[in-house]
């Protein structure tokens, strides 16, 4: 090239590298939203949808797992174009949306469905595929009578009965439980593991292994994972992003959005690697203010 040295080309290339490289923040943030990731919703987003899909698709967020209060339920059961238009909205060309509801007492084993959960199994049959399944948030260790080892039972037998009760209603229609590592080291009444028979009943399940270093999370999930995985079914890895301070340990809402991006790239390559990980479905955020205050 006339008039330019090769000394000068080289630390015009070397100056263009550094230049048009992404900075490790910006290729951290790319190859996080490249991951599988579901995300909670709380709050009625339904009726007043915020800034959720412009966030899920910033982010990469294939999934939602949306809180569909009996409120919005019966306003799209009514026909109610606003809420129809907003999920649609939320929904858009590719993702799925699960309708979510929860409460522990359903651990007890409820002779009959409640009534919340009866109005998401009638919106999946009469909303034209605008629900892709229930996310059900069952947690019966949340329950003071968990403490007790009468108590426990109980709650393990009532939360099988919950979802046997919500199969049988509705066999066709995709469920994906929350469920807690812990209930891999516990057995039903007959002797089975509680978590794989929670899985004999859904489609696949997300586990809640709160813990704010990558390796904890590992450690913590990796014997639910083993056990989940004979069931041939989907999981995803929970992870806490809200504040906890309950639970030290336990979220990375406290974390620079740098390292949480490198850390959950990390993540999900490990969790990968595993011999266990052929099921495996990506990693959900607990959840959408969580998400959104961290990486803001």
């Amino acid at each position: 090239m006339p008039g330019i040295s090769r000394r000068q080309m080289v630390g015009g290339l070397l100056s263009w590298q550094l230049v048009a490289r992404p900075r490790p923040a910006a290729a951290d943030q790319a190859r996080f939203r490249l991951l599988e990731k579901a995300l909670w919703v709380w709050k009625d987003r339904i009726s007043a949808p915020d800034d959720l899909e412009a966030f899920a698709r910033a982010n990469g967020i294939r999934t939602l797992f949306l809180y569909t209060t009996p409120a919005a339920a019966e306003a799209l059961l009514s026909g109610d174009n606003t809420a129809r238009d907003h999920l649609l909205a939320l929904k858009g060309a590719v993702r799925e949306i699960y309708a979510m509801a929860g409460e522990p007492d359903w651990a007890f084993g409820p002779q009959k469905i409640p009534e919340h959960v009866d109005l998401l199994l009638r919106l999946q049959g009469s909303t034209r595929g605008l629900f892709d399944g229930l996310h059900l948030d069952v947690e019966p260790n949340a329950m003071p009578e968990w403490r007790d080892p009468a108590g426990k039972q109980r709650l393990i037998e009532g939360t099988l009965q919950f979802y046997d009760l919500v199969r049988r209603q509705r066999p066709e229609v995709r469920i994906d439980a929350a469920v807690n590592p812990v209930f891999s080291q516990l057995r039903t009444v007959g002797q089975d593991n509680f978590l794989v028979e929670i899985g004999r009943r859904v489609h696949s399940a997300s586990i809640m292994a709160y813990r704010n270093r990558v390796q904890s999370i590992i450690d913590w999930a990796t014997p639910a994972i083993v056990q989940f995985a004979t069931t041939h079914k989907g999981w995803r890895i929970g992870v806490e992003v809200n504040r906890n301070d309950s639970e030290p340990g336990t979220s990375w809402s406290r974390v620079p959005a740098d390292t949480f991006l490198s850390a959950m790239v990390e993540l999900d390559g490990r969790i990968r690697q595993q011999a266990f990980a052929g099921n495996y479905t990506g990693l959900a955020f607990h959840s959408f203010d969580g998400m959104k205050a961290l990486l803001a």
